[in-house]
């Protein structure tokens, strides 16, 4: 029985043993018929046993662009619990009359990244319980508990109005972006019908687009002018078309966040008779409104699934009580005390991975994923922030085949680069770490079909 039971385990053991030879080979043929060049790969398989699967370059450096997040996550949620809620607050200060509050109103932002249009509408409509209907003040929005650098001095340094590369600020408003919407007019020739939402006095619209018999072609561009924006909307918009939106991001969080609530007040009948500023809640102030944000774990939800630069940077400003740089030296901390890595082990220049800088090894990022795995209080909330193959986030579009629901992994992009970092699982219950990085001048949408036909190889 006894030499049974070991002819049994070395038979298993060939088996995989044969699957993991098997296995090399499919990932080596993929890459091979793929035509990229194998110094252009970083690649690294283990399984949930921390055997090593597949790897290519797996000590090498790259650009892994966003999949950055994944320890900008780590960092995170290491020192906040999952269900770490953001506040948002109103003040008031003066006399309350019956429904006339003479004096100043005051919104004041404390870092919640996912302080959006419902969570407007929630806090106004906590507010209007305090029987107010008329402010003869001022709205003030109170910025001060980050500083006041709207970019993070690691990204990109050339800067567009693009929704990704929105600033950050201690009261910020739907991610610090708006949409634009355009709709055709009733017949060609007509201007078209253009929306901004929500609708708002800082963000002004200046349409220039024409309806026409067929063809779309519309643009949008933001300036900066004075105590507002002007988004320029110019083209044209076929008759027959579906309405039409482009996302822009914003010059002023807080002056944006202000105009938003001013606009939310005054649909539920509150009446502000002043201007729009900026300052700090005085110490005589009131608090009339406190609206506590979503938990943690939902925001880095939406940071991961649809690789939100943004919500990156608010997250590290808070790890960093309000300033970027102290947010920086916290996560690189994090990765010396739990990794053990140098400082001449990796770069880390941005926490979004909206960098040419950032520096790291596929390697390490499978470690980050398997020190996640091991820590079941960050894990299954961590887990369920991921991408998931073929069905949602930045991966809704892809893989749906065999691999569909089965491959959950952050993804990366910039100019020649490509990346996929996370969890293979398997019919047989095992589950793979792995990471792909490609930095190269390639076709990148080649590359990244590669790396899903890598990822569905480790699914089978």
């Amino acid at each position: 029985m006894k030499h049974l039971v070991t002819l049994c385990i070395i038979i298993l053991q060939c088996h995989a043993f044969a699957s993991e030879d098997s296995l090399k080979s499919s990932l080596n043929g993929i890459i091979a018929r793929s035509g990229i060049k194998r110094g252009d790969i970083g690649a690294y398989v283990t399984d949930s046993s921390k055997n090593v699967v597949f790897e290519l370059n797996s000590e090498k450096h790259f650009i892994p662009a966003s999949i950055s997040k994944l320890i900008t996550t780590a960092a995170v949620m290491n020192k906040f619990p999952p269900n770490t809620k953001f506040h948002t607050q109103i003040f008031t200060d003066g006399e309350q009359d019956s429904e006339t509050l003479t004096g100043n109103i005051y919104l004041k932002g404390n870092g919640d990244p996912a302080f959006v249009s419902e969570k407007m509408w929630m806090l106004v409509d906590d507010f209007t319980r305090t029987g107010i209907k008329k402010v003869t003040g001022n709205i003030i929005a109170d910025d001060t508990a980050f500083d006041t650098e709207r970019f993070d001095p690691g990204r990109e340094p050339d800067r567009n109005d693009r929704a990704y590369d929105a600033p950050v600020g201690a009261l910020s408003f739907n991610w610090n972006s708006t949409t634009i919407y355009i709709r055709p007019g009733k017949k060609s020739g007509d201007k078209a019908r253009v929306f901004v939402d929500p609708e708002n006095s800082f963000v002004v619209l200046k349409n220039e687009v024409t309806t026409s018999s067929k063809g779309t072609d519309v643009t949008a561009d933001r300036t900066e002018s004075g105590d507002h924006d002007v988004v320029a909307v110019r083209g044209k918009i076929a008759l027959r078309a579906e309405e039409h939106h482009i996302y822009k991001d914003i010059s002023s969080p807080p002056l944006y966040a202000a105009a938003n609530f001013k606009e939310f007040l005054k649909q539920r009948g509150v009446i502000v008779d002043g201007e729009v500023k900026t300052g700090g809640v005085p110490k005589s102030a009131v608090l009339a409104s406190d609206l506590e944000g979503e938990p943690l774990y939902r925001i880095i939800n939406d940071m991961n699934k649809f690789s939100n630069n943004y919500i990156a940077e608010m997250l590290a400003k808070n790890l960093g009580q309000g300033k970027m740089s102290e947010g920086l030296n916290l996560i690189r901390q994090f990765l010396k005390d739990e990794f053990h890595w140098s400082s001449d082990d990796f770069n880390l220049s941005n926490v979004s991975g909206f960098t040419r800088k950032n520096s790291f090894t596929a390697r390490q990022f499978v470690a980050v994923l398997s020190w996640l795995e091991r820590h079941f209080t960050l894990y299954p909330e961590f887990l369920q922030s991921l991408p998931v193959s073929g069905i949602d986030g930045t991966l809704h579009t892809r893989m749906k085949n065999s691999a569909q629901g089965w491959v959950r992994a952050k993804t990366g992009l910039l100019n020649g680069v490509v990346a996929l970092s996370g969890y293979a699982g398997s019919h047989d219950g095992t589950v793979k770490l792995f990471t792909f990085i490609y930095n190269g001048g390639g076709d990148e949408a080649h590359v990244r079909d590669t790396f899903d036909s890598m990822a569905s190889a480790l699914v089978k």
